[in-house]
């Protein structure tokens, strides 16, 4: 490539990092996206509420509906509908085997850290409580079920935008935050002896030094607020 005057070394690299700001964005964006429509587990939860309904609305019992419900879905939440199936089984009530998913959903979420998604306890309380509070009456389960489904994946509508935009803005902030660099690579192609007095000196150490601190620092601090918003 030609260099056209000083301009030239300018419009290029910004043309080329708008380009990586843009393509970074959208690969996160189309990630967080299969992510959340493959393995959330609001999305299951809410799915489990809709099968319910069917069930019940084809003449089941709840607790027959959740058994056999349990072999039609992955995950953390299939396993612990297997694990309600096997109670229900061996001769535990529904309300007890509903009471023990919600005490075993809150203590895989307290628990160390591991790669599969485990569901908020709230909405498998909102779950267990549309079936406890309905079957008894053995009035209103289809509605409630519908409910519940409809709420859940509202929810998990609304948490997968959240992804997405936090997605664009982490890599915005990756791109920006990866400037110092490129510019300093510039910087030594282009004139050399600038370069050599910013590694050369006190003053251009130092300078460079708290330039890297601060760079780093954005990068966390940018990181666990991507976190924060995306619990």
């Amino acid at each position: 490539m030609r260099r056209v005057g000083s301009q030239g070394w300018i419009v290029t690299p910004m043309a080329i990092i708008g380009l990586a700001v843009g393509l970074a964005a959208l690969l996160l964006k189309r990630r967080s996206e299969r992510r959340s429509e493959g393995s959330d587990p609001r999305r299951v939860l809410g799915s489990v509420a809709a099968t319910l309904a069917r069930g019940v609305s084809a003449g089941m019992t709840p607790a027959e509906s959740l058994s056999a419900a349990a072999d039609r879905f992955g995950g953390v939440v299939g396993e612990h509908l297997r694990a309600m199936r096997h109670l229900l089984a061996r001769g535990v009530t529904l309300d007890q085997a509903l009471l023990d998913w919600v005490d075993r959903t809150r203590e895989c979420r307290a628990g160390p850290f591991t790669r599969q998604r485990h569901p908020d306890p709230d909405d498998v309380e909102l779950l267990v409580s549309a079936i406890r509070f309905s079957e008894p009456q053995g009035a209103g389960l289809i509605e409630a079920f519908e409910g519940v489904a409809v709420a859940l994946m509202d929810r998990a509508e609304l948490d997968s935008e959240v992804r997405a935009l936090t997605s664009q803005a982490w890599a915005s902030v990756s791109v920006l935050c990866s400037l110092p660099a490129v510019g300093l690579v510039m910087v030594g192609a282009i004139a050399p002896s600038v370069l050599g007095v910013l590694v050369g000196t006190r003053l251009g150490v130092a300078c460079l030094g708290v330039a890297v601190v601060l760079d780093a620092a954005a990068v966390c601090l940018a990181r666990r607020l991507v976190a924060w918003v995306q619990r």
